[in-house]
Order: structure tokens, then C-alpha cells, then sequence
């Protein structure tokens, strides 16, 4: 069990240096100011390290490895590595100087410092030294330290592979602790907190820290280790750290309450209990350790395939590789339209798939909410039917007027066909543009900018015929109205209905007037009706039409009128409805055509050509060798970044190896 503690310090290592996102077992210590927390690690050491003084003196988080070996002491920073400190005076000036290199003189910084100390004193256990929890800002510290520390600590010890060292004096009430509240917030049962209680030589006579101790005031799962700290004399004097150890050790032998429990407190006993909880805990959570390494190792080489090797080292020439990214990038493009390239977690369409709602969703839609009579009043019909008489009284309703209305009514689809084709448009520029998830084209920016500028220029190239061809079908359903459509329900079958439904209002209407009156006969059916139904059945010399239409009350226009009359007459009436039934018949038959036809359209002149003519395009615009080093210059930080990321992948690669040197644990 004790071989784990090495591979540890081999993982804080590798982690370090690289600044892997592994999140280590490690011990988080947590205490207020004047809590005796520096004096703790201080004693955990054996040696005068950690700035001293008022306010808070750590100012970023110290990740203390102590490492037991039969050497002589000494210590290395991670961040000049290489570099062994001898005098442990020298280590506090260096931890003074770094801390003030990222905080300045009075702010703070969660970027770690890394310390490794090397010693036959000490246990082999990982610490890190967190700021003290401060309530209120002194001198010149930030106006908000408090809400920063408390941050600060808790990204420390959130993390479940985090033990924490919560350290209270015990002159102190423990439900006033700040540590222990701290530590509940992530903690609540108390499962990775090990409370120790500093100062306990000082509390006032006739009390002892008995119950405390033995975890029966504020319950942990770890319990508690209660310990001596030197005194601010001893400090001072530089009393030797063996000799407050042995202080230490007599105290608690020799009071008569700690007596009975005196081998499990002090601060050697405090050691080999933080040593063996961190064995214990990186235990547990080594499996979820390997995972997360073998995790992020996989990501990374994804990551290293991204940027490609660098192009002296590859065996083909600029060429080569730039017709194979061409190839790649049609491939993409027609794979994304067709629905070849699914992504099982997107939450949205994509692609083929958003074309497609455009189509029979947003266009479909548009088409269905336009009225056959949108913009056209009952006015405008009989309008329309008298001008196209001229100056005789017609017999029927001319086919002029209906087609003259139809026309009007048949261009209304031209503008939401027009803006389909724009969408689609739109939708394949932004596949090129945001989808096609090509590595390549982020690590050579300047190629990734000529396809885009060849691309758009081949579907504005497939949109101008698009549009014309969308124009034409709409204006061949205005060139010719085929009244004798299958589907068109014509003049007999509209009047029909029409008169149907009027005799049927006229009925309800009689009805109700019955019902109300109870004396009323019902209407006699309107000689108007019979008349214009004779009309457009009768194939010989039409019929006279009955007096009440021969002659009108009123004539049809005013000699000095300019508009129709307001009131309409009967005739009028049935006539304005025949051909309102007649138009919503033939548009709908013409909405279905636009509707079927225009996707096609879209579908053949810009979609299926954009896919077709990309490869061809891509290679005549750009496959030149007078471009060769220009598209296939890298971007800027691409050589950086590939560097960065092969450490990575070295340093995952030694972790990987770490772990895998443990196989089967024995208590």
C-alpha cells in the first residue's frame, strides 16, 4: 500500500508540469486566520518554511509534496525545476516571490505554486495550503477577499477526490467553525473531513477538549487528531522542531484527561493518519483516475490528428495534400446535404435535413396561408366583370374576367417561391460555413478562406437561374389558364354550389323568420338564380331572361358614375360568388403545382449543381502551384499549439504508464 503514495507524487508530477486537468487525490487544508494552520504544515515538515505575519499570508494555494528519503533535506519548485533549495530560508523567500510575481503585494490567485520536499523526516503525503478564511478586508485588500477565499476553497474541495484537513482551535466553539462550515457545504455527512484541533494547550483552565476529540460534539466520519502549535516565543527563539515535538508528546501523555487517548493525537500521529487516509482515498478513486486518463488521452490524439504533422515532415508534396483536403471538402459538402453525416447528439436539424424543412415545412406553410382572395375585394370582382363587357349587357360571365382575376391572383406566389430559393440559399451557405467540421481547415486559415470565397461564388452562380426558372413557372401559370383543368370545378359545377348555398341561406333565413314571426312564407327561389343557371347550361340561342333582370330599377352603371354601385343586385351577387368559387378552385390547383415545382426547381439548379460542380470548381480556382504556399501555409499558432499538445500526449502517456504499475491492492 505504501508503493501508492510514490505514484501519486509521480501524477502530481506529470500533471504539473503540463498542467493536465486531472484532479488528483490530494489533502485540502482549511482554516481561518490565526487558526495555527501554517504551524501544523510546519510541523509536518519539521521545518520554518511558510511566510509568517498579519493578514493573509498565503495568497495562492500551495501544493506541498512531502516525499520521505534518506537524504539530506531539501526542496524544488515546479516552477523552476532543476533547482534544489537547501535552506529552507531560501524556500519562504522563493514561495514571498512567486506569490508576489502573480498577486501583487495584497491580491490573490488561484494558480497554485508546487512545492516538493524531500526529507527523512517526513511522511509521504500530498497537502495543499489553501489562504485563511477572512471576514473582513484589511489595509489594502480587495473589498471582496472574503467572497474570493471562500471561492477559491471551494474549487479545492468540491472535488470528490479532495480529503479536507478542516483545522479549528480549540479555544473555539466548533459550530462557530469557519473551516467546518466550509467543509459541510461539499461534505454534508461528513464522509472526507478530518477536523484538527489546534491550541489546545491554551484553553482556559477547567475546560479540556475531551468531547471534541473524541468526536462526540460535532460528528466527522474521520474524527479528530488534536494538536500543540508552537507558541509565538518558540517561534521566535527558533526552539528546534524536534524539541516542540517532544513538548508536544509530554503534554498529551501527561494531562489527565488526553492521557487515555494520547496515541492518537499530536502531530506524528496527525502524519501517519493523513498518510493513510490519502493511500485509503487514492484506492477508491483510482479506477475513476485511469478512466479520466485514458479519456483524456484519446482526446488529445484526436485533438494531434487535427493539426496534422507538420508539412516538412510529410512524405507528399503541397499538392497532394491540398487535392486530397479539395476531395475531402466535397465529400463533407454532399455528405451533410444528403444526410450521410449524422450527428446522434445535435438537438437541431442540419444540413439536407434544414433544406428540407425549408421546403415542406416554411415554404409549404407560406403557400397555404395565402387567401385566394387576398388583396381582391367582392368590389374589385364585379369591377373586373363589367369592364370585361364592355358596353353590352354580357349573358354570361366573360372568360376574360375570370382569367384577368386569376392571373392577379396566381402572381401572389411569386415572392414566397423567390424567398424559398433564398433560404435554401442561405442554409447551404451556412453548411459550408459553420458545419463542415473539417480539421484541416482550421489548421490552414488562408485555404479555408479561398474555399469559401469559391464556394459562394458557385451558389450565387446556381441561384441566378434558380430565381430565373422559379420566375418562368409562375409566369407560365399566367400565360395560360386551363379552364378545362380535370380538377377545375368549372362554371356549371360553381354555380351550382353557389345557388345551392344561397337557397340553403335563404331557407335558414326563412326559418328563422317563421320562427320569429310565425306568418311568413318562405322566399320564392330568386329568378335571378334560374336564369344565369340556363345560362351556362343552354348550348343554342339563350332564353329571354325574366322581366325582373330585363329590366333592372336602376342601370347597371350610372351615365356619370365611375365606380360600381354600392349596392349590389341579385345577379350581381351570384355572379360576384360563381366567380369566387371558381378562383378558389383553380388557385388551389396552381398553389399545388408552384408548391411540387418549385423544390425541384431549387432542388436541380442550385442544389444537386452546387454538389455536382464543387469538386470541379475547387480545382480549377484553386488547385494552381503558383497558390501552393500561400493556401497551404499554416495559421499562426497551429505549430504552437501542435507542440503543446504532443507534451500533453507525452505527459498522459507517462500518467497512463504511472497507473498502470498498480495492479492489485493488499491492505
Amino acid at each position: 500500500m505504501e508503493r501508492l503514495i510514490p505514484i501519486l507524487n509521480k501524477l502530481q508530477d506529470v500533471t504539473a508540469q503540463c498542467k493536465l486537468a486531472i484532479e488528483l487525490p490530494q489533502i485540502v487544508v482549511v482554516g481561518s486566520q490565526s487558526s495555527g494552520k501554517s504551524s501544523v504544515l510546519e510541523s509536518l515538515v519539521g521545518r520554518d518554511f511558510l511566510p509568517r505575519g498579519s493578514g493573509i499570508v498565503t495568497r495562492r494555494p500551495l501544493i506541498l509534496q512531502l516525499r520521505k528519503e534518506d537524504t539530506e533535506e531539501w526542496g524544488e519548485f515546479g516552477h523552476i525545476p532543476g533547482e534544489r533549495f537547501s535552506d529552507f530560508k531560501e524556500i519562504l523567500k522563493e514561495i514571498e516571490s512567486a506569490t508576489r510575481d502573480v498577486t501583487g503585494e495584497k491580491g490573490i490567485s488561484s494558480t497554485p505554486i508546487n512545492l516538493k520536499i524531500h526529507s527523512p523526516k517526513v511522511v509521504d503525503i500530498t497537502l495543499v495550503d489553501l489562504p485563511g478564511i477572512t471576514k473582513v478586508p484589511v489595509g489594502d485588500q480587495p473589498r471582496n477577499i472574503e467572497e474570493l477565499v471562500r471561492t477559491m476553497i471551494l474549487e479545492y474541495i468540491r472535488s470528490p477526490n479532495s480529503v479536507i484537513l478542516a483545522i479549528t482551535a480549540a479555544n473555539s466553539d466548533l459550530a462557530n467553525s469557519d473551516a467546518l462550515k466550509l467543509a459541510k457545504e461539499v461534505d454534508p455527512e461528513g464522509l472526507r473531513t478530518l477536523g484538527v484541533l489546534t491550541k489546545i494547550d491554551l484553553m482556559d483552565r477547567g475546560t479540556d477538549a475531551l468531547e471534541m476529540l473524541e468526536n462526540r460534539v460535532y460528528p466527522l466520519r474521520l474524527g479528530y487528531v488534536g494538536v500543540v502549535c508552537r507558541s509565538q516565543e518558540d517561534i521566535v527563539k527558533k526552539v528546534q522542531m524536534k524539541n516542540h515535538l517532544g513538548f508536544e508528546r509530554t503534554f498529551f501523555y501527561n494531562h489527565p484527561k488526553y492521557s487515555k487517548i494520547a496515541t492518537r493525537l499530536g502531530t506524528e500521529f496527525l502524519a501517519k493518519r493523513l498518510n493513510s487516509l490519502l493511500i485509503s482515498h487514492l484506492k477508491e478513486r483510482l479506477p475513476v483516475l485511469k478512466k479520466r486518463v485514458a479519456e483524456m488521452l484519446v482526446g488529445k490524439e484526436a485533438e494531434m490528428r487535427s493539426y496534422g504533422l507538420p508539412l516538412s515532415d510529410t512524405p507528399n508534396s503541397q499538392g497532394a495534400i491540398l487535392l486530397n483536403i479539395l476531395q475531402r471538402f466535397q465529400k463533407a459538402y454532399s455528405d451533410m446535404i444528403e444526410g450521410r453525416t449524422v450527428q446522434t447528439s445535435s438537438s437541431e436539424l442540419e444540413g439536407g435535413a434544414r433544406i428540407n424543412s425549408v421546403f415542406n415545412r416554411e415554404f409549404k406553410g407560406e403557400l397555404q396561408e395565402i387567401s385566394p382572395f387576398e388583396g381582391l375585394s367582392d368590389t374589385d370582382i364585379r369591377t373586373t366583370l363589367l369592364n370585361s363587357t364592355g358596353i353590352r349587357q354580357a349573358l354570361f360571365i366573360p372568360e376574360s374576367a375570370f382569367e384577368i382575376l386569376a392571373k392577379r391572383q396566381v402572381s401572389r406566389l411569386l415572392d414566397p417561391s423567390l424567398r424559398c430559393a433564398e433560404r435554401v440559399y442561405q442554409e447551404l451557405q451556412d453548411i459550408i460555413g459553420h458545419k463542415m467540421d473539417l480539421p484541416e481547415l482550421e489548421r490552414f486559415q488562408a485555404l479555408r478562406e479561398a474555399l469559401m470565397e469559391v464556394v459562394n461564388d458557385l451558389l450565387r452562380k446556381c441561384l441566378k437561374p434558380t430565381v430565373k426558372m422559379i420566375t418562368n413557372l409562375v409566369e407560365i401559370e399566367q400565360a395560360y389558364i386551363n379552364i378545362q383543368h380535370p380538377d377545375f370545378i368549372g362554371g356549371s359545377a360553381a354555380l351550382s354550389a353557389v345557388n345551392q348555398e344561397m337557397a340553403q341561406r335563404a331557407a335558414e333565413e326563412a326559418k328563422a323568420a317563421e320562427m320569429q314571426a310565425r306568418a311568413v312564407d318562405p322566399p320564392p327561389q330568386s329568378q335571378d338564380t334560374n336564369y344565369l343557371l340556363s345560362m351556362l347550361h343552354y348550348k343554342g340561342s339563350p332564353p329571354q331572361a325574366p322581366q325582373a333582370v330585363q329590366a333592372p330599377a336602376e342601370p347597371l352603371l350610372r351615365p356619370n358614375a365611375m365606380q360600381v354601385s354600392a349596392q349590389p343586385t341579385n345577379r350581381e351577387v351570384m355572379e360576384t360568388e360563381v366567380v369566387k368559387k371558381m378562383l378558389d378552385s383553380y388557385f388551389s390547383l396552381v398553389r399545388t403545382n408552384v408548391s411540387d415545382l418549385v423544390p425541384k426547381t431549387i432542388t436541380c439548379k442550385m442544389v444537386n449543381r452546387s454538389m455536382t460542380e464543387l469538386h470541379a470548381e475547387l480545382v480549377s480556382k484553386l488547385y494552381k502551384p503558383e497558390l501552393y504556399d500561400e493556401l497551404m501555409a499554416e495559421s499562426g499558432d497551429i505549430p504552437v499549439r501542435r507542440l503543446h499538445c504532443q507534451e500533453e500526449i507525452r505527459r498522459l502517456q507517462q500518467a497512463h504508464e504511472v497507473l498502470a504499475e498498480v495492479r492489485e491492492y493488499s491492505e
